[in-house]
């Protein structure tokens, strides 16, 4: 490691993924498909206004050692029941009170209402280690 490179123990990419799954803190998770990406301080409310679809309740696989490095944390597959017409181009994890993630989907997609769409499974990796 040269100077000025940074090192992030597992334990503390662990409590980072461990929050975003709801497990520490012990929170109510909801998974949201949006037609639009919202600001990373906004509210579930906020973001419950952006959405496609009724919110639903995310399911993870076990954190496990990250793709080249790190540690990762799976989404399971997800369908979502769409209810308002638009432009899907991201997908959000908010604590029942707060958004905790969001991404943006490699392509955005018409939706209607009535459809129902299906968000694969996806993979959060954070780095171990990152260069400066």
């Amino acid at each position: 490691m040269a100077v000025n490179d940074a090192y992030f123990n597992d334990n503390v990419l662990d409590a980072l993924l461990n929050y975003i799954n709801g497990t520490s803190p012990a929170a109510t998770m909801k998974l949201y498909l949006c037609n639009t990406v919202v600001a990373n301080n906004a509210t579930d409310a906020t973001v419950d206004a952006a959405a496609l679809a009724p919110s639903v309740t995310p399911t993870f696989q076990a954190i496990a050692a990250g793709t080249p490095s790190g540690r990762e944390l799976e989404i399971d597959t997800k369908d979502f029941a769409v209810d308002t017409n638009g432009t899907a181009n991201c997908f959000v994890i908010t604590d029942s009170t707060n958004v905790v993630y969001v991404q943006e989907l490699a392509a955005t997609q018409a939706v209607t209402s009535g459809q129902t769409w299906t968000l694969p499974a996806v993979t959060i990796t954070i780095p171990e280690y990152d260069a400066a």
